[in-house]
């Protein structure tokens, strides 16, 4: 007769044995099944089969997707990025969303890394894998569901070493002097002077741009850096008025009316550089070169901080800042004198 699935398995073992008939419980998700015991016979080991299979309690331990929607009640009030975020790095782990979470091990988990390594994933997307197997756990051991955090065991590569390069001030002034006549050697200059990351320039409309009051509308990365208040430059002022007299578009920068990808940008962000002999840096180079330049000038931290848009400011903002918009004024005039 042949069992059910999921049932559980009786076979008999070679050799002369006494008890020849060897008794598996039905496997777990990872293919692993224990012995239950040892039979004279077929027969008395399917009864011990039977037995085991009315006798063995049922897991009354919670899946891991019960643990994470736990877990994101938590984060509700966190900006709607974050919680994607941890949406994102959630789908990395579908193999295991069915499982009770006290059979969920750090081999698991690693293995999960492992493939994600494998596949040629960045070191922050197996970061966070961890970072959130370990939150999860936290919150099964907060129950009482689990006694250890088995996230600790888990092995990552070594993290890679941040570049902080930045262009230089030759290199910067190769760029003003290029960017009299080159429009992408401008908006690169813009991108430095503002601090903004490359996507929120290009999101720039002209309607954000007060030309007569200083300032540009912009960012939206993070809550902190949604609809920051970033104060114009002395020296980048006329660049943004000849960006603003581009006729056929509402953005401040575009090409031929229309708004300009990332991708495009990309492109043209290259192209100067090859033709300037510059460091080949990145786009999100120009808003590091900026905060470093505007930090060698003296510009108060926390003033830099806020144009930059950092979440870590927010207590800053609260209890230092009054005027937010009157000290950022302020700062960026004494650049000017």
């Amino acid at each position: 007769m042949r069992l059910p699935n999921g049932y559980g398995s009786v076979y008999k073992l070679s050799g002369n044995r006494r008890k020849p008939w060897r008794i598996l419980a039905p496997a777990d998700k990872f293919g692993n099944q224990k012995t239950v015991g040892y039979a004279k016979t077929k027969s008395e080991g399917l009864t011990m089969l039977s037995d085991y299979n009315q006798s063995e309690p049922q897991d009354s331990k919670p899946p891991l997707s019960e643990i994470f929607e736990s877990f994101m009640i938590t984060k509700r009030h966190k900006a709607q990025k974050t919680q994607d975020m941890y949406y994102t790095t959630w789908n990395y782990f579908e193999d295991l969303e069915d499982e009770p979470i006290d059979t969920i091990k750090s081999r698991h988990i690693q293995d999960i890394v492992d493939n994600l390594l494998d596949e040629g994933k960045s070191y922050s997307s197996v970061h966070k894998v961890k970072v959130l197997a370990s939150q999860l756990y936290k919150i099964a051991m907060q129950d009482d569901l689990i006694s250890k955090n088995y996230a600790q065991f888990i092995i990552l590569p070594d993290k890679p070493k941040p570049n902080n390069a930045t262009f230089s001030e030759f290199e910067i002034n190769k760029l003003f002097e290029s960017a009299k006549n080159n429009y992408w050697a401008k908006v690169m200059v813009v991108m430095i002077y503002t601090c903004m990351r490359p996507s929120e320039l290009l999101n720039v409309t002209k309607f954000n741009v007060h030309l007569d009051e200083n300032y540009i509308i912009a960012g939206g990365k993070t809550e902190a850096g949604t609809d920051r208040y970033i104060p114009i430059y002395y020296k980048i002022k006329p660049f943004i008025k000849q960006l603003m007299a581009t006729q056929g578009s509402e953005y401040l920068v575009s090409m031929e009316g229309k708004k300009v990808s990332y991708r495009y940008y990309l492109d043209r962000h290259y192209e100067v550089i090859e033709e300037l002999g510059l460091q080949k840096l990145t786009p999100h180079k120009c808003r590091k070169t900026g905060a470093t330049e505007f930090q060698k000038m003296g510009m108060d931290m926390v003033t830099l901080q806020k144009i930059m848009g950092h979440e870590d400011f927010k207590t800053t903002e609260k209890y230092y800042i009054g005027d937010l918009t009157e000290a950022l004024q302020k700062e960026m005039q004494q650049l000017a004198k």
